[in-house]
């Protein structure tokens, strides 16, 4: 059933414009799209919004948060549609009007196989006409996961990826499991014992050699697309000219000054965790 033709204008409110904060104006919006912003509302219906603000809906381009509404302690899990549903609506609740689910593709079994990968996509895809934010899907992609590839491929090639992140964890992974706090937040995400994730990370690590054929068929395919690529956690300048070099054009959790500036030099867009600005800096030692 189509919805009636609504056409009205928002009032009193403080809206936010590029050059500002403009108190007197009148928002027009016809069918669910802002159509004009003018000085009167005329013979519209009004929503007055007196002491409110009116500002852009925020673009998440990196949330991974919705894990905890998929598992939110060890072990317990809710089904993917109503933790969508529950995510949704926190998004929305806080301005987030567009949100790129950070959704990780690992070589790790668990919350981020591929296994759950394919799950949270299909569900994703199902559940896309009933959520309020522009839900898109910002894969992250574990370069060490050769096993995957064939996956992304096919994904990057039907239109299923909206952007296409190069993580590469495995030796953070290595060098945490040897702490026991650390290995602890692992083996309840994995669902694993020790060994048996210390096992599949020397796995993937002894095809090291194979990763960057990897990397540049998956960016090549990413490119052909129209995929918008994103490096991640870039040490120094020279790991940011590698990815720029496959295409990347977002550098996103640069480790030091310095390859932020490259990555400015080279006029990619940056990325900084929300949090982290608020925090005044990362929650890892770099």
């Amino acid at each position: 059933m189509t919805q009636p033709h609504q056409k009205f204008a928002i009032a009193h409110a403080k809206v936010l414009l590029p050059q500002g904060f403009e108190p007197e104006a009148v928002v027009v919006v016809e069918d669910g799209k802002i159509t004009d912003i003018s000085a009167n509302a005329g013979a519209l219906p009004v929503v007055d919004a007196q002491g409110l603000w009116l500002l852009p809906g925020m673009v998440d381009v990196h949330g991974d948060a919705f894990e905890r509404q998929f598992m939110p302690r060890p072990g317990v899990q809710f089904g993917l549609e109503l933790a969508l549903a529950d995510n949704d609506r926190q998004l929305c609740s806080n301005g987030i009007s567009t949100a790129y689910y950070g959704v990780t593709h690992s070589w790790e079994p668990g919350l981020r196989s591929t296994a759950s990968t394919q799950a949270f996509v299909e569900a994703l895809q199902r559940m896309r006409p009933h959520l309020r934010s522009d839900s898109k899907l910002h894969l992250r992609h574990e370069t060490f996961h050769l096993d995957g590839e064939a996956l992304i491929l096919d994904y990057l090639r039907n239109g299923a990826i909206d952007l296409l992140a190069f993580n590469d964890h495995a030796m953070e992974v290595k060098k945490k499991l040897r702490q026991p706090l650390d290995a602890a937040v692992f083996l309840q995400r994995t669902g694993t014992s020790q060994q048996a994730l210390e096992s599949e990370v020397e796995r993937i690590l002894a095809r090291k050699d194979a990763v960057p054929a990897s990397l540049a068929r998956l960016a090549a395919t990413a490119v052909e697309h129209g995929v918008v690529i994103l490096s991640h956690d870039d040490p120094d300048p020279q790991t940011h000219q590698y990815f720029h070099v496959l295409g990347s054009r977002i550098c996103e959790f640069p480790l030091s000054r310095e390859t932020a500036e490259a990555a400015r030099s080279a006029g990619d867009a940056i990325v900084f965790g929300a949090p982290n600005i608020i925090r005044g800096g990362s929650h890892k030692s770099t």
